[in-house]
């Protein structure tokens, strides 16, 4: 958040994004508190639009009387104007009047967003598709000229994490299924953004009305909103442990096929190795190891991402303070993503200290592939004793403040897919370990060892 001459901005969370944009487009309500719940009955507008912020930024806020949203790319979406607060409500809370400033630069859609024109132009019935159709929907039935609005959410946390674009390949094939009873059909992406099942149906209702749809269907992978959810969930746990393309129960062929564009079998599926634990622990001697391993002994291709190397390039001129090592942290996991998604292996070896920051990695890299979290649980105690580059002395001497185990916490790892303790095993044993995991999880074929 930063504040510039006439504006307070805000750098908004994708909830408040897409709630802008869905206020502007007259679906939620002028009263709509953005990334809140949503109303059947909402109230009234006269309230204004409403938006709850940090207490450290409401008074920014108030003297700007003016608050921007601003999305990923920095470009400004919407304005809250007079901003104020009403009596009665939360005091975090402001409103005033939401208008428009450009649209979106970030996500998925570009021109085919949903727009004014279409909102304005009528349908007689839409669809959302947020998960795949599976064997066991019943067919879509339209009549000869009747106008279907197909809605594609822009968020792959609205979509089960698959990739709009994905669902999109998906959508052609149900518009030409439409398409051959008869019916004209307009495919959408859309600002949705999922919640609670209130909420959600409260949204798709709000979405027929505003469109003049007397027929809404939302195949959705929420199992509150959408009964066949269970098929589909069924389906994706198949897809994530396929280890070849044999065929997957609740979907047809051509449906599993793209899908598997995100999806592809272990073998050829991206990953990501992140070894956490103290300094001095072994992680990155473990990390290189395997990366040896799997370098020389199979078709992967593998990308190391390690602490001191990052520091010197990826993260050249952070400091070692909390705020810093978190963003080191993330900017390993952004890089480690982009590696997966490109179905490499990324091998990480941080310290990574906290759950929090380790938790939003794992988000990151299973949204285009597969995370595995490797514990180096080698105890404080044997890192300082082996005090490889005098660090923990230097700490104990005070000389390096927030040191992970001396005077800034670790938080052990309850989410580990494999610890291994390098004062318990040879690092031969724990290279074994990794490539046993990987061999029995299908990413790989068994393989032998080799540390030299």
């Amino acid at each position: 958040m930063t504040s510039r001459a006439d504006s307070f901005v805000l750098a908004a969370d994708e909830a408040i994004l897409g709630d802008s944009e869905l206020v502007l487009l007259g679906v939620l309500a002028r009263s709509h508190v953005l990334g809140g719940g949503i109303q059947s009955q909402p109230a009234s507008p006269e309230m204004g639009t409403g938006i709850d912020l940090d207490p450290a930024d409401i008074e920014a806020a108030l003297a700007s009387r003016r608050l921007t949203v601003v999305d990923e790319e920095q470009t400004p979406v919407a304005s809250l104007t007079e901003v104020h607060r009403v009596d009665g409500e939360p005091p975090t809370r402001l409103r005033g009047t939401l208008v428009p400033e450009r649209p979106r630069e970030s996500g998925w859609g570009g021109a085919q967003r949903l727009s004014l024109a279409d909102a304005d132009e009528g349908f007689d019935r839409i669809v959302i598709l947020a998960r795949p159709v599976t064997t066991q929907d019943q067919p879509i039935r339209t009549q000869p000229g009747e106008r279907v609005l197909l809605l594609i959410p822009d968020l792959g946390a609205a979509t089960d994490h698959i990739p709009p674009p994905i669902l999109v390949a998906l959508g052609a094939r149900l518009t030409a299924e439409l398409q051959a009873q008869g019916a004209t059909v307009i495919l959408r992406y859309a600002p949705l953004r999922w919640r609670d099942a209130e909420s959600d149906a409260a949204l798709i209702g709000l979405l027929a009305e505003r469109t003049g749809a007397g027929a809404a269907l939302a195949l959705s992978p929420n199992i509150d909103v959408d009964p066949h959810a269970a098929t589909w969930r069924s389906a994706r746990e198949a897809l994530h442990r396929a280890v070849d393309e044999r065929p997957i129960e609740g979907l047809d062929a051509a449906t599993a096929d793209i899908l598997r564009r995100w999806r592809a079998p272990r073998p050829r599926r991206g990953l990501t190795l992140m070894f956490t634990g103290f300094s001095g622990s072994g992680k990155s001697t473990l990390a290189r190891a395997v990366r040896l391993a799997l370098e020389t002994q199979t078709q992967r291709t593998v990308s190391i991402l390690d602490g001191d190397v990052v520091r010197r390039l990826l993260s050249s001129g952070l400091g070692f303070d909390r705020a810093s090592r978190i963003l080191n942290v993330r900017r390993i996991g952004f890089v480690a993503a982009e590696v997966t998604r490109h179905g490499g292996v990324a091998i990480c070896a941080p310290i990574a200290p906290y759950a929090h920051t380790r938790a939003e990695v794992r988000t990151m890299v299973e949204a285009v592939g597969d995370f595995i979290l490797i514990h180096v649980s080698t105890s404080l105690q044997e890192c300082e004793r082996r005090d490889l580059k005098g660090l923990y002395a230097a700490a104990r001497a005070g000389r390096i403040p927030e040191f992970t185990g001396i005077s800034d916490p670790y938080d052990v790892p309850t989410d580990a897919d494999l610890s291994i303790d390098t004062e318990q095993v040879s690092v031969e044993d724990g290279v074994r370990q990794v490539l046993d995991f990987l061999a029995n999880g299908g990413w790989i074929s068994r393989i032998a060892v080799g540390t030299e």
